[in-house]
């Protein structure tokens, strides 16, 4: 990831940068003791007297500091101007504080890049850099978990806050920031935002937010009202996982986002617009509290979800209702083009009787609307006894809950309230018929042979889904009106005489020949 290549590329375009600026200087730290400072010399530098220096200089420097550990018995470093300090490509440059004071605090307005080094701070901030500094971590590792980086203004500022390729093991908050750029690293927990009293933007891309680098709480909390941006990222294995709450972001996306082995779900507990495409949901445990919560998705308070060409997959839920989803307190859901396979309730949950393995809601404290279009829902071979309604369940009056179905193969159990689908053509049940489609142009009691849906994986698309079988009954049965103008995998519908039922148009997927 730190390579010398990529070194000396970057040192290479900041040398170009500084000939158009001849106030520019470099400092060159030749010894890696804590001296009283005393000038940089050329050859009797420390980096406490490099940064001294830059400081007292107008314009950005370049810091340039061999491998090697450089420790501070006499305190932090404190960054006044604009520099550039980059460390060593061909090994490790450590910068070590004293535990007690911030190993950088950078202040005002500068525009600071650390590249290639490593910072432990023994239970200080690592880097704690004012709301309107413009600061740049490139390759940077952050190894303890009590060695945050951090937002160190009182009010929301206007400076950024940008961490690429690099990895740290601990909290980065980036509150009082305009703007928060995560790219291509691996880190343990991130705060965006204060509340209301901010609008940070951010984006994280490329990057993974993992549980498994301390024995630390993980995870995303956003508090903010910006725009989020969260696509190519994996949440892993984190006890917050993603969380929305106290301030409405202006819009949010996800986009392949892979969420896996979290035990709380991604929560929008605030009244904001999420869209959520090309994602994978797998493996995600409901909160461990006497309430619980779904597995994988929750949403609440008038907040609205638009989710296509995604996959929830083994999502256990430990609550009442929704097993991996949970639509409630006025919020809306639109699903299009996606799957739902083998989600579940824990045994406990299970044994209260709770509703919708897969899809739940909740309208008794204010109407839910819930739309699905195109989604297969497939359950577990074996759930704990107990559970009612094994692809969609809820709870609240009919009257309060709008739900529209379509084109949609619900491959297990209902457990709804009477006449509780306002709209339903085109969909399948299998095997039974509880979820009260009625006649028309939907199909009930379809055996699983006439359903004859395949094993669960992926033959294009980025998320995994089932294909009909060549004699599957969801064949060309698709209410051709309400027909989505693409499946779960982006191929064209309808290919042939009509569209298929579920999230996957089938019959494009092999050549005359047999091969994909």
């Amino acid at each position: 990831m730190w390579s010398a290549l990529r070194f000396r590329f970057l040192l290479a375009a900041v040398f170009a940068s500084f000939a158009l600026d001849l106030g520019a200087a470099t400092l060159t730290v030749t010894r890696n003791d804590d001296p009283a400072p005393n000038g940089c010399l050329p050859d009797d530098c420390s980096l406490r007297e490099a940064i001294e220096a830059s400081n007292a200089l107008p314009d950005a420097d370049l810091i340039r500091v061999p491998p090697g550990n450089f420790g501070l018995p006499g305190g932090g470093l404190r960054i006044d101007g604009n520099v550039l300090l980059f460390g060593s490509a061909d090994a490790v440059t450590n910068v070590e504080g004293d535990g007690i004071e911030n190993v950088f605090t950078i202040t005002g307005s500068a525009s600071v890049t650390l590249a290639q080094i490593t910072i432990k701070a023994h239970g200080a901030h690592a880097i704690e850099s004012s709301g309107n500094a413009d600061t740049i971590l490139d390759a940077v590792r952050i190894p303890e978990s009590d060695s945050q980086v951090w937002s160190g203004n009182d009010a929301p500022g206007t400076g950024s806050l940008d961490i690429r390729m690099s990895e740290i093991h601990a909290y980065v908050e980036c509150g009082n920031f305009n703007a928060c750029r995560i790219s291509d690293s691996r880190i343990l927990r991130l705060q965006v935002g204060v509340g209301d009293e901010g609008s940070t933007r951010a984006e994280i891309q490329r990057s993974s937010i993992d549980g498994d680098l301390a024995v630390a709480s993980a995870g995303i909390v956003v508090q903010t009202n910006g725009d989020v941006l969260i696509e190519h990222t994996t949440i892993h294995n984190t006890e917050i996982g993603l969380l929305f709450a106290a301030a409405p972001p202006a819009e949010v996306r996800l986009h392949r986002l892979r969420y896996i082995a979290n035990v709380q779900p991604v929560r929008v507990y605030v009244p904001t617009s999420v869209v959520i495409d090309e994602s994978l949901f797998e493996d995600n445990d409901g909160p461990d509290d006497s309430d619980g919560g779904p597995g994988a998705f929750w949403l609440r308070h008038d907040a609205t979800a638009a989710v296509s060409t995604s996959s929830f997959v083994g999502n256990s839920g430990t609550g009442s209702v929704g097993g991996a989803i949970l639509v409630e307190e006025s919020s809306s859901l639109t699903l299009d083009n996606s799957t739902f396979s083998g989600n579940t309730f824990s045994a406990e949950a299970a044994q209260g009787g709770a509703l919708g393995a897969a899809i739940g809601f909740d309208a008794e404290n204010g109407g839910a609307i819930v739309t699905l279009r195109h989604v297969t829902i497939v359950p577990p071979m074996f759930m704990p006894v107990g559970i009612e309604g094994s692809t969609l369940g809820g709870i609240g009056a009919s009257a309060e809950l709008n739900l529209v179905v379509y084109n949609s193969i619900l491959a297990g159990s209902c457990a709804l309230p009477s006449n509780a689908i306002d709209v339903g053509h085109g969909n399948i049940e299998s095997p039974g018929d509880s979820c009260d489609f009625g006649s028309g142009d939907n199909q009930s009691s379809v055996t699983s042979d006439e359903l004859a849906l395949g094993a669960l994986g992926s033959s294009g698309g980025v998320t995994p889904y089932y294909l009909p079988g060549a004699l599957s009954v969801a064949l060309d049965a698709a209410q051709i009106s309400s027909c989505l103008p693409a499946d779960q995998r982006g191929y064209a519908r309808p290919f042939g005489a009509g569209c298929d039922v579920g999230a996957i148009e089938a019959s494009d997927v092999l050549l005359a020949n047999g091969f994909d």
